[in-house]
């Protein structure tokens, strides 16, 4: 219950004073910043060499590469503002905002990818059908 309580604290999220992270954490989150601007810059690259792939979904994993290299950069830009020690910036707070941005992102390129899904199902379906209609002779 200890490691609970704190964070349900006004002053550990707010806190003008730079709270010191766990070393393992600060680690942590260096590394998994670091790891999304890899996969961001790993996913765009394995989209320039495949060349068969469906318009739409290319979009979609376009926009999936765009979130991870942003929200990468934006997460070492904010850990660096810890580094620094700068009060306002540094707070944990920016970190909730992160979260709720990307998770936001995440939300739109989900109905993206099932409206998307969904559309070319449509169009496969309606395909299957019109094939036993007669053509209009011309």
């Amino acid at each position: 219950m200890d490691l609970i309580k704190p964070l349900l604290s006004f002053s550990y999220w707010f806190g003008n004073g730079v709270i010191p992270f766990l070393p393992w954490v600060g680690r942590g989150i260096m590394i998994f910043m670091s790891g999304l601007i890899l996969v961001g810059i790993a996913i765009k690259i394995y989209l320039k060499l495949q060349k068969g792939m469906d318009k739409h979904v290319r979009h979609v994993w376009k926009r999936v590469a765009a979130l991870c290299a942003t929200m990468g950069l934006v997460g070492l830009v904010l850990y660096w503002f810890y580094y620094e020690g700068i009060p306002v910036l540094s707070m944990r707070f920016w970190y909730l905002v992160w979260l709720g941005i990307a998770g936001w992102w995440m939300y739109d390129i989900w109905t993206e990818y099932r409206k998307t899904v969904k559309s070319q199902v449509v169009d496969k379906d309606r395909a299957n059908y019109e094939k036993w209609l007669p053509k209009p002779k011309h």
